[in-house]
């Protein structure tokens, strides 16, 4: 069960060489976390209100950082890999047994969680597309300043992605296998060192997207384009759906063993999560606030569909479709190394240039590719999806697995407080995780109550 490890060896001939630094690492955490995520902020900065928001804007951050700080404390110098190779080694204390069944779970969680976001990265292809080439209808539902929501039906399913220079008019179905279409090149990676070059421009990308909204918002603000803003959540649900919504921004810990594993001080891993947790904050803190404070209740998810359709817009849109591509090569690199290392052992190590591995990995990987796009095709809901998945990967992988490894870990050393405190975290995350999947299947309930969803939208 993901007995390789989610990032490539340094070495050749299974030799690891051991060379990133502190801060290097933290710069990895940044590029891994700093994503899509952060584009959905904003709308959850409004389901939560303002007072709401910064709360747990500080309660998400801090638990990241204690689950970051937990998962180095228990991997410290050990020859351990990764998520799985972790939970394992905790298991073995007691058992093999359970240990056996550690891994298996973290390992279900993992997989369930990279297709999750796999899915979410195919619907924002298509939204990126869409506000690049489709054509709006004779009636705009935009604006050269930012979309304005006028009807009670596209305040729940939200106006129709498009632009006022698209042109052609196709439908969200076709959209969807344009990007997956698109995506099929990159899925026949079979290491992340055979795709490092493309990471650089991840995260130039996700980079400039992040400037061009902080520098449109002061830009509307500076000319008292504003909206009114809300300090209390409009519903209990909508509370829920914003927390799980700032909380997959923070999804990035099942790559945390890989990374401090390359370290050539392991034990300098803590300072890693500080830095990297601190530069996210604040990222994250002024595109979700600020884009808030800018659009008010007309902010959407993600918060590009609310800019100016010019040529700056366009680019942004470009940025963001490069972006979540090498986005989804990664995350499908990632899961297919897994899968085929468990389905086809030492296929990885064959000779590449042989038929049938790469007849292999690439049926692999157009699997996970197709599946990933039936589930983007029968919920395309940006945040709900986000939700969804958030609610599954991120509230245990992030939250709740590292303080139950913790006490696994140390069991008999810990002090009453101490063990209530890592309880407390668990039974958090399991009930926050229940919450969010319960609000995101309401909310995509409504929508197809409201023929927001249909193979054929128009």
């Amino acid at each position: 069960y993901l007995k390789e490890p989610l990032l490539p060896d340094s070495g050749h001939s299974g030799v690891q060489v051991h060379k990133t630094t502190w801060v290097s690492s933290a710069s990895i955490i940044v590029a891994n976390m700093l994503g899509a995520g952060v584009l959905g902020l904003p709308n959850a900065t409004m389901d939560m209100g303002i007072i709401l928001a910064v709360v747990l804007m500080i309660v998400v951050t801090a638990a990241s950082v204690h689950g970051g700080l937990l998962l180095g404390w228990v991997h410290d110098t050990r020859p351990i890999r990764t998520y799985s190779d972790l939970a394992s080694h905790c298991g073995s204390k007691y058992s093999q047994k359970l240990a056996q069944r550690c891994r298996l779970a973290v390992t279900v969680i993992a997989y369930s969680y990279i297709i999750g976001a796999c899915t979410i990265y195919l619907t924002t292809l298509k939204i990126s597309l869409m506000e690049i080439f489709e054509r709006c209808p004779a009636t705009p539902f935009v604006n050269t300043t930012w979309v304005n929501v006028t009807t009670d039906a596209d305040s729940i399913c939200g106006p129709p992605s498009c632009s006022p220079s698209g042109v052609v008019h196709l439908t969200e179905t076709v959209w969807l296998f344009l990007a997956v279409a698109c995506t099929f090149p990159l899925i026949h990676f079979r290491s992340l060192s055979d795709a490092s070059f493309v990471s650089y421009v991840g995260v130039g990308t996700i980079l400039f997207v992040n400037i061009v909204i902080v520098v449109r918002c002061l830009t509307s603000i500076s000319d008292h384009n504003h909206s009114s803003v809300s300090s209390s959540p409009p519903q209990f649900r909508d509370a829920i759906n914003g927390m799980t919504a700032l909380a997959f921004a923070y999804g990035g810990h099942v790559l945390m063993p890989d990374i401090q594993s390359e370290m050539a001080n392991p034990r300098e891993f803590p300072k890693a999560v500080y830095l990297s947790q601190t530069i996210l904050f604040v990222n994250y803190a002024i595109v979700g606030f600020l884009g808030y404070y800018t659009f008010g209740n007309d902010v959407r998810a993600p918060i590009t569909l609310n800019l100016p359709h010019d040529g700056l817009g366009i680019a942004t849109n470009a940025c963001l479709f490069i972006h979540v591509m090498v986005a989804y090569c990664i995350n499908s690199t990632v899961i297919t190394r897994a899968i085929c290392d468990s389905l086809f052992p030492g296929m990885l190590t064959t000779n590449q240039r042989r038929r049938r591995p790469w007849l292999r990995w690439g049926i692999v990987s157009t699997s996970i590719l197709i599946a990933c796009g039936i589930i983007a095709l029968v919920v395309p809901f940006f945040s709900d999806l986000m939700n969804i998945w958030s609610s599954v990967g991120i509230f245990t992988l992030s939250f709740a697995v590292p303080s139950t490894l913790y006490l696994m870990a140390n069991h008999g050393t810990l002090s009453n407080p101490q063990i209530a405190l890592h309880v407390f975290i668990i039974v958090a995350a399991i009930v926050g995780g229940c919450l969010g999947v319960w609000a995101a299947i309401a909310d995509i309930i409504d929508k197809w109550s409201h023929n927001c969803f249909s193979f054929d939208i128009n």
